[in-house]
Protein backbone atom coordinates (compact mmCIF):
# COMPACT_ATOMS: atom_id res chain seq x y z
CA UNK A 1 0.00 0.00 0.00
CA UNK A 2 1.40 3.62 -0.82
CA UNK A 3 2.12 5.35 2.24
CA UNK A 4 0.73 8.39 0.69
CA UNK A 5 -2.45 7.41 -0.02
CA UNK A 6 -4.94 6.91 3.29
CA UNK A 7 -6.75 4.33 3.80
CA UNK A 8 -9.84 4.66 1.56
CA UNK A 9 -7.44 4.90 -0.87
CA UNK A 10 -8.39 8.35 -2.91
CA UNK A 11 -6.43 11.09 -0.48
CA UNK A 12 -2.81 11.91 -0.91
CA UNK A 13 -1.05 13.13 1.99
CA UNK A 14 1.09 16.31 1.07
CA UNK A 15 3.49 17.79 3.50
CA UNK A 16 2.45 21.54 2.55
CA UNK A 17 4.42 25.29 2.61
CA UNK A 18 4.33 28.39 1.72
CA UNK A 19 6.97 30.89 -0.52
CA UNK A 20 4.96 34.14 -0.04
CA UNK A 21 1.65 33.52 -0.36
CA UNK A 22 1.60 30.69 -2.69
CA UNK A 23 0.72 27.81 -1.07
CA UNK A 24 2.74 24.44 -2.04
CA UNK A 25 2.90 20.75 -1.57
CA UNK A 26 5.02 17.92 -1.84
CA UNK A 27 4.21 13.99 -1.36
CA UNK A 28 4.63 12.77 2.50
CA UNK A 29 6.68 9.54 1.34
CA UNK A 30 9.37 11.40 -0.45
CA UNK A 31 10.05 13.83 3.20
CA UNK A 32 12.78 12.64 5.75
CA UNK A 33 12.59 15.25 7.60
CA UNK A 34 11.90 19.32 8.72
CA UNK A 35 14.36 21.60 10.70
CA UNK A 36 15.70 24.50 11.40
CA UNK A 37 19.01 25.64 10.40
CA UNK A 38 21.58 28.32 11.10
CA UNK A 39 24.73 29.09 9.54
CA UNK A 40 25.09 27.66 6.02
CA UNK A 41 29.02 27.27 4.38
CA UNK A 42 28.93 28.89 0.71
CA UNK A 43 29.50 26.87 -2.12
CA UNK A 44 31.61 28.65 -4.59
CA UNK A 45 30.44 28.87 -8.33
CA UNK A 46 27.15 27.45 -7.23
CA UNK A 47 24.02 28.24 -8.94
CA UNK A 48 21.51 30.38 -7.55
CA UNK A 49 18.86 27.68 -6.07
CA UNK A 50 22.01 26.09 -4.10
CA UNK A 51 21.99 28.62 -0.93
CA UNK A 52 25.20 26.70 0.64
CA UNK A 53 25.88 23.09 3.09
CA UNK A 54 24.44 22.59 6.40
CA UNK A 55 25.90 20.25 8.82
CA UNK A 56 22.66 18.53 10.11
CA UNK A 57 23.79 15.94 12.66
CA UNK A 58 26.62 14.55 11.28
CA UNK A 59 24.67 14.38 7.33
CA UNK A 60 26.00 17.08 4.97
CA UNK A 61 22.98 18.43 3.40
CA UNK A 62 23.17 20.71 0.10
CA UNK A 63 20.64 23.39 0.90
CA UNK A 64 18.32 24.81 -2.21
CA UNK A 65 16.25 27.91 -2.17
CA UNK A 66 13.17 27.48 -3.02
CA UNK A 67 12.45 30.78 -3.62
CA UNK A 68 15.39 31.02 -6.11
CA UNK A 69 14.24 27.29 -8.04
CA UNK A 70 10.46 29.10 -8.29
CA UNK A 71 12.09 31.92 -10.15
CA UNK A 72 11.00 34.32 -6.86
CA UNK A 73 13.19 37.46 -5.41
CA UNK A 74 15.18 36.62 -2.22
CA UNK A 75 13.32 36.81 1.19
CA UNK A 76 14.28 37.61 4.31
CA UNK A 77 15.02 34.70 6.54
CA UNK A 78 12.84 34.50 10.10
CA UNK A 79 12.02 32.42 12.50
CA UNK A 80 9.35 30.65 10.82
CA UNK A 81 11.90 29.66 7.65
CA UNK A 82 12.30 25.95 7.46
CA UNK A 83 13.83 23.35 5.23
CA UNK A 84 12.33 20.35 4.12
CA UNK A 85 14.91 17.57 4.43
CA UNK A 86 14.90 15.12 1.49
CA UNK A 87 17.71 12.16 0.45
CA UNK A 88 17.64 10.92 -3.51
CA UNK A 89 20.28 8.45 -4.84
CA UNK A 90 22.34 8.70 -1.86
CA UNK A 91 22.47 13.06 -1.26
CA UNK A 92 20.77 14.72 1.24
CA UNK A 93 18.96 17.63 0.27
CA UNK A 94 17.08 20.72 2.07
CA UNK A 95 14.57 22.80 0.66
CA UNK A 96 14.66 26.23 2.13
CA UNK A 97 10.86 27.36 2.66
CA UNK A 98 9.18 30.50 3.98
CA UNK A 99 6.87 28.66 5.81
CA UNK A 100 5.84 24.95 6.70
CA UNK A 101 1.74 24.71 6.42
CA UNK A 102 0.78 21.42 7.42
CA UNK A 103 -0.01 17.63 6.51
CA UNK A 104 -3.07 17.58 4.62
CA UNK A 105 -4.72 15.04 2.95
CA UNK A 106 -6.32 15.90 -0.36
CA UNK A 107 -9.08 13.73 -2.18
CA UNK A 108 -8.72 12.77 -5.60
CA UNK A 109 -11.73 15.36 -6.65
CA UNK A 110 -9.81 17.99 -5.77
CA UNK A 111 -6.90 16.90 -7.75
CA UNK A 112 -6.62 18.73 -11.30
CA UNK A 113 -4.21 18.79 -14.14
CA UNK A 114 -1.74 21.63 -14.32
CA UNK A 115 -3.16 24.80 -15.67
CA UNK A 116 -1.90 26.09 -19.07
CA UNK A 117 -1.43 29.52 -17.87
CA UNK A 118 0.90 28.34 -14.90
CA UNK A 119 4.01 30.06 -15.24
CA UNK A 120 6.29 28.24 -17.37
CA UNK A 121 9.00 27.28 -14.38
CA UNK A 122 6.14 26.07 -12.22
CA UNK A 123 4.51 24.18 -14.60
CA UNK A 124 7.66 22.57 -15.41
CA UNK A 125 7.69 21.25 -11.10
CA UNK A 126 3.84 20.76 -11.19
CA UNK A 127 2.36 17.76 -10.89
CA UNK A 128 -1.22 18.73 -9.78
CA UNK A 129 -3.14 21.52 -8.49
CA UNK A 130 -5.38 20.92 -5.61
CA UNK A 131 -8.45 23.04 -4.94
CA UNK A 132 -8.56 24.13 -1.44
CA UNK A 133 -11.07 26.43 0.46
CA UNK A 134 -8.35 29.09 0.77
CA UNK A 135 -7.12 28.75 -2.75
CA UNK A 136 -5.02 26.46 -4.98
CA UNK A 137 -2.69 23.80 -3.62
CA UNK A 138 0.30 23.44 -6.13
CA UNK A 139 1.78 20.12 -6.13
CA UNK A 140 5.51 19.86 -6.75
CA UNK A 141 7.54 17.01 -8.47
CA UNK A 142 10.79 16.56 -5.91
CA UNK A 143 12.56 14.73 -8.95
CA UNK A 144 11.96 17.63 -11.43
CA UNK A 145 12.97 20.43 -8.46
CA UNK A 146 15.99 18.19 -7.44
CA UNK A 147 16.84 17.54 -11.61
CA UNK A 148 16.98 21.30 -12.43
CA UNK A 149 19.00 21.95 -9.83
CA UNK A 150 21.27 19.74 -10.69
CA UNK A 151 21.39 20.41 -14.45
CA UNK A 152 21.58 24.33 -13.73
CA UNK A 153 24.69 23.28 -11.25
CA UNK A 154 26.58 21.95 -14.06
Amino acid sequence: MNKERDQAGDALQLVTFYIGDDHFGLPISEIRDVFAYSQLTRVPMASGAIAGLFNLRGRIVTMMSMRALLGQAAGETDEKTRAIGIDRDGDSYGLIVDRMGEVMSTRSECRESVPANLTRLWGDFAVAVHRQPEGLLIELSVGALLGHSVQAAA
